[in-house]
């Protein structure tokens, strides 16, 4: 074989290969273009779903009672995501039973959420107050509840609210 065959052979070679690799390489390349799409994707909707969880832990430590609740609801909603890893969700846990445990106590808190809802128990005993303790207490329980999580990305439309009855959620 001279290089004048190889040459031939190599252009016959070109020819019928060049019309399969241009579509091939096209191919290669948007699959690679839609996995980095959807890596960005997640990291993106990772981070927003850590904003809102700093937001809850932050909430659920309140000396406002009202504001502590909405946080232990939004942490009990951001727990079942499947943003939400196993660290996270043992993460909300042990916040939950840390919070029981003050409220259990009922003094000496180190915690300031456990404080306010003690204050506002103590400025006002009525149904309200008992009321919001009572819905604390079942936010707290929903946290410390083990089991699988129900893994959905977003709401659906028709997916339940958590429980904060209005006069909650209403002026300070």
């Amino acid at each position: 074989m001279d290089w004048g065959d190889f040459w031939e052979q190599a252009a016959q070679w070109v020819i019928t290969w060049i019309p399969v690799l241009g579509p091939l390489g096209i191919l290669t390349t948007a699959v690679v273009a839609y996995f980095g799409y959807r890596q960005k994707l997640e990291a993106d909707r990772r981070a927003q779903w850590w904003v809102r969880a700093q937001w809850g832990l932050e909430a659920s430590l309140s000396d406002d009672p009202r504001r502590s609740l909405a946080g232990l609801a939004l942490l009990n909603e951001l727990k079942t995501s499947s943003l939400a890893t196993a660290e996270d969700r043992e993460l909300f846990r042990l916040l939950a039973q840390s919070i029981r445990r003050e409220l259990a106590a009922g003094g000496g808190s180190s915690l300031p959420r456990a404080e306010g809802v003690r204050a506002l128990e103590a400025a006002a005993p009525h149904r309200a107050s008992a009321a919001l303790r009572e819905d604390t207490l079942k936010q707290l329980d929903s946290l410390l509840e083990p089991g699988d999580p129900r893994r959905r990305d977003t709401p659906r439309s028709g997916d339940p609210v958590p429980d904060i009855p209005a006069e909650h959620l209403q002026g300070r």
